[in-house]
Order: structure tokens, then C-alpha cells, then sequence
């Protein structure tokens, strides 16, 4: 996996919470605000209702509901008018009045306020049961309505202009704390690729003169043992060091320059014929199933992903065991898979089987078998640079099975 996946992942992580942190605490103030706002106009129409009704309730409820022969309209555009029982009014009212939806609910003393809706435009009204009738007070607040919406759209603008403020804030903010951490991942990079290409020289310095001593010393057999145990194990510090310089190249470069089409199925039939004699030397079954299949990618790092995972299954695989190599297409993806029927691999193990430098220690899984725990690592890697997906499925004593899926053409 590149490097820099699993920063610029912290990076979005870190700039998301602090946006969605601002967008609450904006979302809640906006609400207090806007219910504040309302509330407080509301409590102040009722309050003018109440003060109008009280004067004239003592009045009315003496000289009958007819005691207003025309609606009576105070300041503030308060209108008050009477109603007989069946709510009817004395006088002519503006359309949607009177109010009676409020009657059923006005109880003596402190009556019902109710808010009505007529077309476009809004009441709010106070009903006053009399002896023998209603008394009833209505305020237009169409405009108060419309000012409160006015208000409300600025709310949201002001918010969403806030909030974009907030996404540039926490991607800064973000870039700001990863910075560390970039630039330690980045001497990391730099310490492991710098080793690696600084030891390939000496190494081969080393596995020359061995060479040498081998042929040396053929006539002493324990000599030569230690020799070639020697070789081994300069065979190996090599290999680990061209993956570790090959990991070092991957994570330097973001995305590939040299993508080409390159015939997948050409590159699985030569890989498999130069891996044939080894799987017989383990007397391991090579079986393989290969279709047509183009890819967009680099020929070498193609090679190189395919060659990890048969080099795992060939490896851990017992004598006398199947290894298995399929290459399909299907809706426009290549489907490569190695799948054998080796120990196979606990369910705890199998998040971490791509982590670099790790191992499981469990049946033939370990150090004996060889490798350097990188394998897996640089196949994924590959994977993930041609936009693809690597997965694997494993059951212990039922063997594994390492699938990579690439966008075809």
C-alpha cells in the first residue's frame, strides 16, 4: 500500500470531523436562534391579544355579543369583533376570519389562542368565551411571517458561507497536524530505499566471492555445506533488499507514468513455465486456467505482482499439495487468482497478511519456508497503483485463495 493512502486518509478524516463539529454546533445555534426568535414574536402578539381582549371582555360579556356592531380595529392592526354561539359574526370580516376553529377550545378565563392559515396569509387570534357568544381578536402576521423567512434565509446562507469556511479551515488545520508525520514517513521512505540500493553492492560483492570459495572448497564437504549455507543466506539479505528498494520506488510515486495494454495471459504462461520446475522440485501440482485478457498496466510490475502470489502459494504449500492459477474476464474486469490447498490461515491473521514484514507463525507458515514477509505487501501495492482490488479467503486445512481484481479493457 502506498504510503501515502493511509495519511491523506487521516487528512479527509481529520478536515470531516472538524466540518461536521462546526455543522452541528451551526445547525443547533441556527435552531435556538430561529426558535428563540419565533417564540419571543409570538409571546409578544399574544401579549397585545390579551391586553386588547381583557379590556373588552368584562363589557361585552354584560351587554351581549352584539355589543360591537362593526369590527372594532385598535393600533397595531388588531382587529376585535363578537360572535354568537354558532360562531357567526355580527359584521362583515376580512376573508378567513372568523377563527372558528378556536371556538371549541376557548375556555373562560384566559381563552385559546390559535394561529390560522387562509390562502397566503396568516392570523393569529384570541377567543374569549361569553355568556351567551364569543369574543374574538385577530392580528394579521403575514409580514411578521415573511420577515421571519427573510431572517431564515440569511441563517442558511450565513451558514453554508460558514461552513465552507469550516471545510478550508479543517483541510488547513489537518495538513497542518499530519505535517509531522509526512515528513517522517518521508525519511522513512528515503532511509529504506537508500539501504536497500546502498547494501545491493556489497551483497553482490559478497554472493561473488562466495561463489568463488564454493568452487574452492568442492573437495571438502563440510566446508562447501557452510558455504552454500552462506549463499542462502545472501540469496536471501538480496532479495529482501530489491523489495525493499521496490516498496521505496511505489511509495515515492503516487501514480504510474508507463501504462500501457499488456496482455496479462502472455506474461501468467511465461511466469508459470519459469515456476513449473520448482513446483516439481517440491513435488507440488502446477495447475493453470488462463483466458484472453488485457489490462492497462506496466509489463514489470504485472510480472511482479502475478509472481508474488504464486511464489506464496508454491511456497507454503506442502509436498504433494495443488496449487491452482486462473485468469478470467467478466463485465469488463480481469479476475486473477492462486488458490491452494495448503495449511491455510486462522481468521485472525488474515487483516494483517498484507502488512509489511508480517508473518504467521502458525504450521508450515514461518521462517523455515523462506521469504521476507514483503511479498504480499508488493502485490497489493501493485494492485492498488493499476486501481484494483486485492482479496483472499482462507480456512485452516483447507487451504487460501489470493484474487486480484484489475480493470479490463
Amino acid at each position: 500500500m502506498n504510503a501515502r493512502d493511509p495519511l491523506q486518509r487521516l487528512r479527509h478524516q481529520l478536515a470531516f470531523w472538524y466540518w461536521a463539529t462546526m455543522a452541528s454546533l451551526l445547525i443547533v445555534l441556527a435552531l435556538f436562534f430561529g426558535y428563540s426568535y419565533d417564540r419571543h414574536a409570538t409571546d409578544e402578539i399574544d401579549h397585545l391579544l390579551s391586553a386588547t381582549v381583557r379590556g373588552a371582555t368584562h363589557e361585552a360579556d354584560e351587554h351581549g355579543y352584539s355589543i360591537f356592531p362593526a369590527v372594532q380595529q385598535t393600533t397595531g392592526g388588531l382587529l376585535l369583533y363578537t360572535l354568537d354561539e354558532q360562531g357567526q359574526a355580527a359584521t362583515a370580516l376580512p376573508a378567513g376570519l372568523p377563527d372558528r376553529s378556536a371556538l371549541s377550545g376557548a375556555i373562560a378565563p384566559q381563552g385559546a389562542f390559535h394561529t390560522l392559515q387562509w390562502n397566503n396569509q396568516s392570523w393569529r387570534t384570541l377567543t374569549v368565551p361569553l355568556r351567551n357568544g364569543f369574543l374574538q381578536a385577530a392580528i394579521d402576521t403575514t409580514g411578521l411571517e415573511n420577515r421571519e423567512n427573510h431572517i431564515l434565509w440569511r441563517i442558511v446562507f450565513g451558514c453554508a458561507a460558514a461552513l465552507g469556511v469550516a471545510a478550508y479551515g479543517g483541510w488547513w488545520l489537518s495538513n497542518r497536524a499530519t505535517q509531522p508525520i509526512d515528513e517522517t514517513w518521508s525519511r522513512e521512505r528515503r532511509f529504506f530505499s537508500d539501504a536497500s540500493h546502498e547494501l545491493r553492492t556489497p551483497l553482490a560483492v559478497l554472493q561473488s566471492g562466495l561463489e568463488l570459495l564454493r568452487r574452492q572448497t568442492a573437495e571438502h564437504s563440510q566446508a562447501r555445506q557452510t558455504v552454500e549455507d552462506l549463499l542462502e543466506e545472501a540469496a536471501q539479505l538480496n532479495t529482501l533488499a530489491d523489495e525493499l528498494l521496490t516498496l521505496s520506488r511505489l511509495d515515492a510515486t503516487d501514480t504510474p507514468k508507463n501504462l500501457e495494454s499488456v496482455n496479462w495471459t502472455e506474461i501468467l504462461e511465461t511466469l508459470l513455465r519459469t515456476r513449473l520446475p520448482l513446483a516439481k522440485q517440491k513435488e507440488l501440482q502446477l495447475t493453470w486456467q488462463l483466458t484472453p485478457v488485457l489490462v492497462t498496466a506496466e509489463p514489470d510490475g504485472l510480472r511482479r505482482m502475478s509472481d508474488a502470489l504464486i511464489e506464496n502459494a508454491l511456497r507454503y504449500t506442502p509436498p504433494g499439495g495443488h496449487v491452482n492459477v486462473a485468469l478470467t474476464s467478466m463485465q469488463h474486469k480481469a479476475l486473477f487468482s492462486v488458490c491452494d490447498d495448503g495449511p491455510g490461515i486462522a481468521p485472525e491473521y488474515l487483516p494483517h497478511l498484507f502488512e509489511r514484514f508480517f508473518r504467521v507463525e502458525q504450521s508450515t507458515r514461518t521462517h523455515e519456508a523462506g521469504g521476507t514477509g514483503l511479498g504480499l505487501s508488493i502485490a497489493e501495492a501493485y494492485a492498488q497503483r493499476y486501481h484494483g482490488k486485492i482479496h483472499v479467503k482462507s480456512a485452516l486445512g483447507k487451504g487460501s485463495c489470493f484474487s486480484i481484481e484489475l480493470p479490463g479493457q
